[in-house]
């Protein structure tokens, strides 16, 4: 299954794409100069068309504390993938910190625990960040990354079960 994360940010999204859960195909920062629905929707619809996947996986925003334009990103994403009939599902950030809680608890535990499993992407992760700085926007790959990394674990066990 191919499966496309993304994490919408205000200035633009990281994402990662998935064949199966192992097989890392691409990955990459969409920046936007200004913060444009119609600029998002087009990237959005270029990525979609370029990688074609069967799951679009987005953050579950209903209860985080994500700012108004990472949301409405969200929704445009949505939107573009159910134009193309792409299942789209989404993760909250309370299974993430589940998912990855042997790892650690931080953004940056949880993309270190990334980078080992997918080595092409180490040289993508910033240093550990300290409490006065910005989180440097590569770590939106991270959090891509964890997401989708959650949802085809959380897809893994739902087929067993069944």
């Amino acid at each position: 299954m191919r499966t496309l994360a993304i994490d919408p940010t205000t200035s633009g999204f990281g994402f990662v794409v998935l064949e199966g859960s192992e097989r890392l195909v691409d990955w990459g920062l969409g920046r936007l100069e200004r913060p444009d629905d119609s600029l998002f929707e087009k990237r959005m619809e270029k990525l979609l068309d370029r990688v074609a996947p069967q799951v679009l996986i987005l953050e579950d925003m209903e209860d985080s504390r994500r700012g108004e334009r990472a949301i409405t990103c969200a929704r445009l994403a949505q939107m573009c993938a159910a134009k193309r009939g792409i299942r789209v599902e989404r993760v909250s950030r309370a299974e993430v910190s589940e998912h990855f809680a042997s790892s650690g608890k931080t953004r940056w535990d949880i993309g270190l625990a990334i980078s080992r499993f997918f080595p092409e992407l180490s040289p993508s992760l910033p240093k550990k960040r300290r409490i006065w700085e910005s989180e440097d926007r590569r770590m939106t790959i991270f959090t891509a990354a964890s997401f989708a990394l959650t949802f085809l674990r959380r897809a893994e066990r739902e087929e067993v079960l069944s």
